[in-house]
């Protein structure tokens, strides 16, 4: 559930100045022999939509290899296989399959790999409503990797079709788990908002499971964003022990009637 490693080193951040053990051993695994393609998966928040309604369940990318973003040919091979696995995948999950941003990210190691020049595929396993364990997420996940597999497997490096990739829509940040909407504070004068609320995922001592904590994450007007679950506040009580809701705590506060 982190990108860090034991030391607190984001290992998809590392790779050019290798201060992680981890990135060292996986340089030079790549650097021992010819590999067709790099497979980089990933899991992805549940802020991202594919159009602002449905979920991005899973989103893919050929990742670029200069700022310019320009389309090399084998950006064109990871397309293709990509446009493989949403032909397939896009009727058993419609409006659910999203396309990630091709930013080009200087330190990213999937960015590094295919500017040296390795075709490199980025899976990533996003929200299913009401499914915050992902189990849902890795069925699709799963069935991606098979038809990603069998697009290699029959493509011979190849580009065709690359072109179908663009048809599928571009990742949009449009979301949080939960808003509480039209809270009235218990201040002196006159006070509703809205509050926003993401689940951090937490591994707690002497749990067999990852728990999902609750933290507020943005407090005011919240009109620009939606909740994968929204509760209408008005006319009910906010009780808390302090009279704000305190940003990047955890959610210490209860709704009452």
């Amino acid at each position: 559930w982190t990108r860090l490693n034991a030391a607190e080193i984001d290992l998809n951040r590392d790779f050019h100045n290798e201060a992680s053990t981890e990135i060292k051993y996986l340089k030079n695994i790549v650097a021992s022999e010819k590999y067709d393609y790099a497979l980089n998966l990933h899991e992805q928040r549940t802020i991202f939509t594919t159009d602002g309604i449905h979920p991005a369940t899973l989103s893919f990318l050929a990742p670029s290899e200069n700022v310019e973003r320009t389309i090399t040919e084998n950006r064109k091979k990871c397309m293709a296989v990509i446009a493989e696995v949403y032909h397939h995948l896009k009727e058993l999950i419609p409006n659910q399959i999203g396309r990630y941003s091709d930013e080009f990210y200087p330190t990213s190691t999937g960015d590094n790999f295919i500017k040296a020049g390795m075709p490199t595929i980025l899976f990533e396993g996003g929200h299913f409503v009401n499914d915050y364990t992902r189990k849902e997420t890795r069925k699709y996940y799963t069935v991606a990797l098979y038809y990603a597999l069998k697009a290699i497997s029959e493509s011979n490096s190849g580009t065709k079709g690359w072109e179908s990739y663009l048809e599928i829509p571009e990742n949009r940040e449009t979301h949080y788990d939960i808003i509480y909407r039209n809270v009235k504070l218990n201040t002196g004068h006159e006070c509703i908002l809205d509050v926003a609320v993401q689940y951090r995922e937490i591994f707690e001592e002497g749990k067999d499971e990852i728990s999902f904590v609750p933290f507020v994450v943005e407090v005011g007007d919240v009109k620009h964003k939606k909740g994968w679950k929204e509760i209408d506040c008005t006319g009910k009580t906010f009780v808390c022990p302090n009279k704000y809701p305190k940003l990047d705590a955890k959610v210490d506060f209860t709704i009452e009637d």
